[in-house]
Formats: C-alpha cells, structure tokens, sequence
C-alpha cells in the first residue's frame, strides 16, 4: 500500500495536484463496497455518483477535486498504477459523469394523475410536474431581473451550471421526468392506468 500511494503521489505532483483523500474514506463502508466492486475507475466514479445521487452514499458533491480524490481512493486500494493523464483529464471525466447524472424521476403508483404526476427529486424533495416549471420558472424569473440590473451575473451562471446549485437539480430533474414520460414504456403505462 504504502509504495502505490508513493507513486500515486508522484503521478500527482507532475501534474501539479494533491493526491490526497479524506481519512474517512477509510471508514465508509458503501465506498468500500464500491471500490470492491469495480475494475475500471470511471465505472467505480459513475457508480459513486449514482449511490450519492440516490442518498446512499454521503460525500461532498461531486466536483473536479472531489472526483480526484475518490479516484486516488480507488487506485489506492486496488493497487493500481493508472496513468495520470487518464485519470486527471477532469473536464473529460466530469462531463461524462455529469451526462450520467440523474437527478429526478416520476413516482410511479395507483391513482396518480398521470397529466401532473410527482417527480422524486434525489436528495432534495417531491414536486408535482406542474409545482416543478413553476418554481423553476420563478427562479429564473428572479434571476432575469437580477441580470437586467447588472449585477451578479456569476450568481446567475452558477445557479444553472453549478451542480451543488438547487436551480440546476430542478432543470435536471424537470427534463429527466418530461424524458421518463416521453419512452414508449411510460405512455403504455399512462394508457394503462388511465383504463381503470
């Protein structure tokens, strides 16, 4: 162990970063699982991401460092020898992992209204379809006027692009939803229920 995470180090420090990963890692017994679980470290990152997504698994949110450091986690325990450049192409991983990300999904049961169904936002809460564009088109509303003023136009960005951001997760899960409802499997369920 000892002389991976030597290497690990030296790999980093070309590329002038920390392969340093919080002491709890070591503890974190669904991480553990996960490193078991997996060979391929970009698989081993997706399914963090997912297990973190669904609540399952309790670390800071996903970003560029946080995703090297899970990744040093995972060469550190599987005795890997991966090359950094592999590794370390951050905007290569995170816009992958992001593509990945699910952020909500319809809550499918008897008797729900299938034209204003509830949408399970993961980590954050239920809306109805029709609550969801509403408290979104709010949001932006509020951020509409904030950008005709002049002023905090990083506010405004990192509302829609930050992944940590409440805006972003509503859009993400507004669109996984309408993409849920779009599959043929969803409209057969839809006609379905609406029969009984």
């Amino acid at each position: 162990m000892a002389h991976n995470r030597e290497f690990i180090l030296k790999s980093f420090k070309q590329y002038n970063i920390e392969a340093i990963y919080p002491s709890s890692y070591e503890t974190n017994s669904i991480l553990n699982k996960l490193v078991d679980k997996h060979d391929d470290p970009l698989k081993f990152v997706l399914d963090v991401i997912t297990h973190m997504s669904s609540g399952k698994l309790k670390l800071r949110r996903i970003g560029v460092a946080n995703t090297r450091e899970v990744v040093a986690y995972w060469n550190d325990k599987k005795k890997r020898q991966i090359k950094p450049s592999y590794v370390m192409d951050s905007y290569v991983i995170e816009s992958y992992l992001y593509e990945k990300v699910e952020f909500g999904q319809i809550m499918w049961k008897d008797g729900m209204d299938t034209k204003n169904p509830e949408i399970q936002i993961f980590g954050f809460g239920v809306y109805t379809l029709d609550s969801l564009r509403i408290a979104i088109a709010s949001k932006l509303e509020d951020l509409g006027k904030r950008l005709r003023k002049g002023t905090n136009t990083n506010f405004a960005w990192r509302q829609v692009s930050d992944p940590k951001e409440i805006l972003h997760t509503m859009l993400g899960a507004l669109n996984d939803a309408e993409e849920e409802l779009n599959k043929p499997a969803s409209k057969r369920k839809i006609t379905m229920m609406s029969k009984k």
